[in-house]
């Protein structure tokens, strides 16, 4: 059961066997990680050592970290608009970097999801599945 949910199987990885054990190291670094830094934030607290000067760094590190996640999602949404405008066209040889000729022939480039599927065939979710979501995120 926890191979399944965390993906680790012994054909996807070069661990053979014994991949459980790379996902154990991986927590244990983790858990040991957050617990000497916890404990040295409580220590800094307990001896009174939180000046201006330690609350300045935390408020930094903490702006320098939502600005790289909001540099992060804006590289994420250039990508896909690279792959959306330049990418697909170019795949099915538009402009002249064009490379259609080299793909399996009947290549149509479209955007995935532009078609709306037929929904005879690929029928959506029944409508008492719309608030299972909600449901397992609340609870």
């Amino acid at each position: 059961m926890l191979e399944h949910q965390f993906s680790v199987k012994p054909e996807l990885g070069p661990f053979g066997d014994n991949s459980y054990l790379v996902l154990l190291a991986g927590f244990l670094m983790m858990w040991t990680t957050m617990f000497f830094w916890f404990s040295q934030v409580i220590k800094e607290n307990n001896e009174g050592l939180n000046n201006n000067m330690l609350n300045n760094s935390y408020y930094y590190g903490m702006a320098w970290f939502i600005f790289s996640e909001v540099m992060f999602f804006f590289a994420f949404f250039l990508a896909l608009g690279y792959i959306r405008m330049f990418a697909v066209p170019w795949l099915g040889g538009e402009g002249e970097k064009g490379i259609a000729n080299m793909l399996w022939p009947g290549f149509e480039a479209h955007w995935p999801l532009m078609i709306t599927p037929d929904q005879a065939v690929f029928p959506g979710p029944a409508r008492k599945c719309l608030l299972v979501p909600p449901i397992l995120m609340v609870g």
